[in-house]
């Protein structure tokens, strides 16, 4: 989402297609749900900041990922200060943004979204608001061009390396992993046994 990345990739690639995954949007949202947390619990008197005390990755976690402790946990924290339950509410559902398959689908729930901002009052998420909107073409091409990233970004460094002279990445590492099999050089080019020499 470097603008300057994105101009290149133009200038020297123009038949590529930026595609943008979910970290890239839900990692600028999570920072926003840390900034309202932080907002609102320094407002706050100091008895409500001992019982927030030590709970800054609880609102990061996606509910699904919570044990029922931490769930019932979170749901203390949003009783004591409704913002940061909307918050909550607003990144995870932002998070569904990447189940759509369709264009045309997906766009009108990021409109949506971005409506339900309107009234909440909560001016990190109206600036984080304007990413998705400024790169709007690489979020949709997520519909168009599934990549699995995960398995990109495991291999980019590996690739980089050989590619740029930089280090190759460590034996032990988990990027070491050897690549599938594939026909050698030698394999392919060697010259046939009875061929006579010139």
């Amino acid at each position: 989402m470097w603008a300057p990345y994105s101009a290149s990739i133009q200038q020297w690639a123009p038949n590529c297609a930026i595609v943008y995954d979910k970290f890239q949007v839900m990692q600028p949202a999570n920072a926003a749900i840390d900034e309202v947390r932080r907002a609102e619990f320094f407002r706050t008197g100091q008895a409500r900041r001992d019982v927030v005390k030590g709970k800054r990755w609880l609102p990061l976690t996606r509910w699904v990922h919570l044990t029922e402790a931490k769930q019932q946990q979170l749901n203390q924290l949003f009783s004591l200060n409704r913002r940061v339950m909307k918050a909550y509410l607003l990144k995870e559902s932002l998070d569904r943004l990447w189940t759509y398959t369709y264009e045309g689908a997906m766009l009108r729930y990021l409109k949506n979204w971005i409506r339900q901002l309107r009234w909440q009052r909560l001016p990190a998420f109206e600036k984080l608001a304007h990413m998705p909107i400024d790169h709007l073409d690489g979020i949709l091409n997520y519909c168009r061009v599934k990549v699995r990233f995960g398995v990109a970004t495991t291999t980019s460094p590996t690739c980089c390396s050989k590619l740029s002279g930089w280090p190759s990445p460590k034996p032990n590492s988990p990027l070491s992993g050897k690549p599938p099999k594939m026909g050698t050089l030698s394999d392919s080019c060697s010259e046939p046994e009875n061929q006579i020499p010139l």
